[in-house]
């Protein structure tokens, strides 16, 4: 099989199993980083920003879980808007269409990170966990602006501290 869709049908998620002594290098998140900006992105306006967690009590206090990194993934419009502004424009960020935009370029980035990791053998927890807490919190905690910024999707890295023990079955094969 191709080595992309070996990585690809490799794809699982480590349930808050992770083995905390166990670091993901600095090459190899800088690796993942690198792909996740390199996603598909609508009108390659990259509308998202990524705030790497290395703390282990920021992880559970912010998400709630914890591992070698979180990597919190924000749809943002800041730096467009800013940059129009710089410019003496105005950036309209769309109402619910820019934000459905927006998200799926995050996701797009987020979804791009787990598949690097997983082709450099790092395992990963895609989440929203950061929702279930205080929303005004997060904000403060992440420092992120109150407008244009939304913090969407938590993926923590690292290894699984134990083995995997079976692949849950998956739907296969297109129907049409």
């Amino acid at each position: 099989m191709n080595p992309t869709l070996q990585t690809l049908h490799s794809l699982h998620t480590t349930h808050g199993n992770f083995d905390l002594a166990r670091q993901v290098s600095q090459a190899d998140l800088n690796a993942i980083l690198n792909a996740a900006t390199s996603a598909a992105s609508g009108s390659n306006m990259q509308t998202y920003s990524i705030i790497v967690l290395s703390d282990k009590d920021r992880q559970k206090e912010v998400a709630g879980h914890v591992a070698s990194h979180a990597l919190v993934f924000c749809v943002d419009y800041t730096r467009l808007i800013d940059c129009a502004a710089q410019l003496g424009h105005e950036f309209s960020v769309g109402g619910i269409i820019g934000f459905i935009t927006g998200s799926t370029n995050t996701i797009l980035a987020a979804q791009t990170a787990t598949i690097a990791a997983t082709a450099l053998g790092i395992d990963s927890l895609i989440t929203n966990s950061i929702h279930r807490g205080n929303m005004l919190r997060t904000y403060e905690q992440l420092g992120l602006p109150a407008d244009a910024c939304f913090p969407l999707i938590t993926v923590y890295l690292g290894y699984a501290d134990k083995p995997r023990e079976h692949v849950k079955g998956r739907l296969r094969g297109a129907r049409g």
